[in-house]
């Protein structure tokens, strides 16, 4: 495999690519994922229409599905290492998402089932016994959803040979864009079974959550400039990337923030709404993807 070298001050450093788009779209579609079954869990319990907690929790499912196909067609290179994954999670980091990958699927799946059984029948009454045992399914669904960007995020900056990736923020900004996501996914689909209050609830979720992700970014940013030359070179990439700079920090960061805060404080267009839940979903996706292409080695290496 060939790498990118970067050269400062007759020293060469290199820029990994082992870790590409195929990583980026599995710590992106687990995310939402993740937060997709966390709130469609608490809001069938807080009594919303269940059409909007089956779209939630079925979309969770789909999203969790993709994001274990890539993790098993080009991350585990091999279908059967998801199975060694699961027995081995003692000894392996990876095990304990591919662990949770399961628990959201299978949680979420169980969990939603009784809630349509008028669709597709009692199944010789194990909805009825799923129905008895939901809140414990949708428990650990909850758990697993929210684990699952911390987790993943965590195993990401535990690499101390890639000084960029190697902070306590990432999973926390891992976990804010993947929440974020998830209510702008069930704004964008799920819109017209909201009461305007609902909606403007879920703005405010958003609104909080941006404000935070740019705190977080900025203590990040500044952990960085002070890092190891590797970070720093990292952090030059990013900068000269207009992807990054116009897909996150600008469409991600930026406009979620200030439409956030308009639909939250003042009257709510749904028009704006549209274009604020775009911006939220494609800049975790752009976060994701330029934070990994970023990542320049320091030595030993690799990993």
């Amino acid at each position: 495999m060939s790498h990118h070298n970067i050269k400062v001050n007759d020293r060469e450093y290199v820029v990994q690519e082992a870790y590409e788009w195929p990583l980026a779209v599995y710590l992106f579609f687990g995310g939402l994922a993740g937060a997709l079954v966390t709130i469609g869990v608490f809001l069938y319990y807080m009594g919303l229409n269940e059409t909007v907690v089956v779209v939630a929790i079925l979309s969770a499912i789909i999203s969790m599905a993709i994001a274990g196909i890539v993790l098993v067609l080009f991350e585990l290179l091999r279908p059967f290492a998801a199975y060694r994954s699961l027995v081995n999670w003692k000894h392996s980091g990876i095990s304990w998402d591919v662990i949770l990958v399961s628990l959201v699927i299978g949680g979420g799946l169980l969990f939603v089932l009784p809630l349509l059984s008028d669709q597709i029948g009692t199944l010789g009454g194990i909805t009825t016994f799923l129905s008895s045992v939901q809140w414990l399914l949708g428990g650990l669904a909850v758990l697993a959803g929210i684990l699952f960007p911390i987790i993943s995020g965590g195993l990401l900056s535990s690499f101390n040979s890639v000084p960029l990736w190697h902070s306590p923020a990432l999973p926390v900004v891992f976990f804010l864009t993947s929440f974020s996501a998830g209510f702008s996914y069930l704004l964008l689909v799920s819109s017209a079974y909201f009461s305007e209050g609902m909606k403007k609830g879920f703005w405010g979720f958003i609104f909080g959550l941006s404000l935070l992700l740019i705190l977080i970014s900025l203590s990040y940013l500044e952990t960085i400039k002070n890092g190891p030359v590797e970070a720093q070179l990292g952090l030059g990439i990013l900068k000269q990337s207009k992807p990054f700079l116009y897909g996150f920090v600008l469409v991600g960061l930026v406009v979620p923030a200030i439409l956030g805060g308009w639909l939250f404080f003042g009257s709510y267009v749904s028009g704006i709404a549209f274009i604020g839940a775009l911006s939220v979903i494609i800049g975790g996706f752009v976060l994701r993807h330029y934070i990994l292409k970023a990542g320049v080695h320091t030595y030993p290496w690799p990993y």
